[in-house]
């Protein structure tokens, strides 16, 4: 099977090649068999014609024999009728004996005119649809007789015109051939009679035929009694020669096609007609039909060669077009692993990073709790309610900044891992925004700082509540972390193109380019410290840049050091992805 699918394309060839070669050939052997066929029966015809003209040679006078030459060479036609007249019209013989002697009339038709003489047209004849010829019977231009000869057509009423026509043209032939070959007899045979010359009646077959070559009489021991070769007469050819026979040969560099039968059927002891009949044109077709199969062949090789290199080339071009979609593929897919190799790496140092922090900033913080928390637990009696206070606000605040941490790392977990969902539904963005602030307002007090908000009425945003209001909160917050106190924070909303546009900007200390090329990374430590000792997990902008990417928006940072910062977010208006995450959770 491997060998098949491997050389299918030349197995195809080969055997497109073999089949249109048989059948060039077959066509060959047929049409040699047919023309072998008609050889055969023209010459059978015409050695019945000469045999029958000399077995009637002594009744040829009153032309008696006609009836019997009819049946012996009527090609299998259905005969009607026939007569033979002479130039007068006087019928001599008829297949209705009564007519003999009469004189042939018919009021619509007149044989004796010589338009009419020599063509074929259809007739009725007793109600029955017949092809009739009157044949002329000619010694040189002398008119000698008149054939009538009527062949029955009825069997074709029922054929398709093509058929029919068909039909009728082979008949024409057939019905030609056979006035001819009468009419040649009556001929041959009134020349013998009036010559008495048996050597000059078989020359007159010679001459009424250009096919035949040489007609010869043989007798029982194979000695040529009569024949139109004089260098062959009285010569002994042979035993062989007196058995019934047809085949090829070949004289003097001709192609001959020679047949041997009885001259009279009846008398098996009697002597031998050898006719011998010329054969070129014969071989002549035969060549031409083996080189038009060879031709044939050779063009059906070309042809199946060209059709082959084709497809081979086809095939090569899709074998190259796959391959280069392969190796498309194969660079796509090596592009995917090294990004998933660098996401790896990126994990990998992500987790190293959480493992830092684990053992750094959540160490620091569970230290002071344990320590503060022991303090007042083994020696709680010695300490002033003062101190006893400032230990539970240390404790208070180590866990609160555990707990952001640890909510930070919860929250950038599931954004890295692909898990974030969002419960998209319509919100209205000024009111949450006055919302969050009023959450950090406590948080502003204690710094002495205040909140300006420029919020028109935009309503109907989708997103998703819980996470706009982180990114609010860590944006306040940061305001409020890094600012000075006394300080103030700016906080707006418009819309500008199909997007809402929301700034935090505060009077910071601003940030350094290093600091803004790091600003969104995780676990970031930037140079700017917080202005009243808050702490910082270095999460939050990394959160927050996630949250808004994923509702389809955008952030960014607009700082120089000394003159603050302005954090500046933007979300689609109307975003049919964003959308579409409604309802999840």
């Amino acid at each position: 099977m491997e060998f098949i699918k491997k050389h299918n394309i030349f197995i195809f060839c080969f055997f497109l090649i073999l089949c249109l070669s048989s059948l060039a050939f077959y066509n060959y052997i047929s049409q040699k068999r047919v023309l072998l066929h008609q050889l055969s029966i023209d010459t059978e015809n015409v050695h019945k014609s000469v045999s029958s003209s000399i077995n009637k040679f002594s009744a040829i006078k009153d032309t008696l024999g006609i009836q019997h030459l009819l049946k012996s060479i009527s090609l299998e036609l259905d005969i009607f009728e026939f007569r033979y007249m002479n130039k007068d019209g006087v019928i001599l013989n008829s297949m209705f004996a009564k007519e003999i002697g009469g004189k042939f009339q018919r009021p619509d038709f007149d044989p004796l005119d010589p338009k009419n003489l020599g063509r074929f047209y259809q007739d009725i004849r007793d109600m029955t649809n017949v092809l009739a010829i009157f044949h002329p019977v000619k010694r040189g231009k002398e008119l000698i007789g008149i054939i009538d000869l009527a062949v029955d057509i009825s069997e074709f009423e029922y054929s398709s015109e093509e058929g029919k026509s068909a039909a009728l043209l082979r008949m024409r032939t057939d019905v030609y051939n056979l006035v001819n070959a009468i009419s040649t007899s009556i001929l041959n045979s009134l020349s013998v009679f009036e010559t008495v010359d048996f050597s000059d009646f078989l020359e007159s077959f010679l001459k009424s035929s250009e096919s035949i070559l040489e007609v010869a009489i043989l007798n029982r021991e194979g000695k040529v009694e009569v024949s139109t070769n004089l260098d062959r007469r009285g010569k002994r050819l042979g035993v062989e020669f007196t058995i019934s026979q047809r085949g090829f040969t070949a004289e003097k560099g001709k192609d001959i096609y020679r047949i041997i039968g009885h001259v009279n059927p009846n008398d098996p002891e009697g002597s031998h007609l050898m006719l011998l009949i010329d054969a070129t044109l014969y071989v002549a077709n035969l060549q031409k039909l083996f080189f038009t199969a060879v031709a044939t062949t050779l063009l059906t090789i070309l042809f199946s060669l060209t059709i082959t290199y084709s497809i081979y080339r086809i095939n090569l071009e899709r074998t190259k077009k796959e391959n280069i979609r392969l190796e498309e593929m194969v660079k796509e897919r090596t592009t995917e692993l090294s990004e998933a190799n660098e996401n790896l790496r990126a994990l990998n140092e992500l987790k190293n990073q959480f493992i830092g922090m684990a053992s750094h900033d959540l160490r620091n913080p569970l230290g002071h709790i344990r320590g503060f928390s022991e303090l007042l637990y083994e020696d709680g009696g010695n300490f002033s309610p003062e101190e006893q206070k400032q230990f539970l606000e240390t404790i208070y605040s180590s866990s609160d900044h555990m707990l952001a941490l640890v909510n930070h790392l919860l929250d950038i977990s599931v954004i890295e891992s692909g898990q974030l969902k969002l419960n998209i539904e319509p919100c209205s963005l000024d009111e949450l925004g006055r919302e969050r602030v009023h959450i950090f307002d406590v948080h502003a007090r204690k710094k002495n700082m205040a909140f300006h908000l420029s919020f028109p009425e935009i309503r109907d945003i989708p997103l998703d509540k819980s996470q706009i209001s982180q990114v609010l909160d860590n944006l306040i917050s940061n305001a409020i972390k890094f600012s000075p106190k006394g300080s103030n924070v700016y906080l707006s909303m418009e819309i500008e193109h199909s997007m809402v546009k929301v700034s935090v900007r505060d009077e910071g200390p601003g940030l350094s380019q290093e600091d803004q090329g790091k600003l969104f990374g995780t676990f970031q430590k930037l140079s700017a410290k917080p202005t009243g000792g808050e702490k910082s997990t270095g999460l939050g902008l990394a959160i927050v840049k996630k949250i808004i990417e994923t509702h389809g928006g955008s952030i960014k940072a607009e700082s120089q050091l000394g003159s603050g910062t302005t954090f500046v977010f933007f979300l689609p208006i109307n975003n049919e992805a964003v959308k579409e995450q409604g309802g999840t959770g």
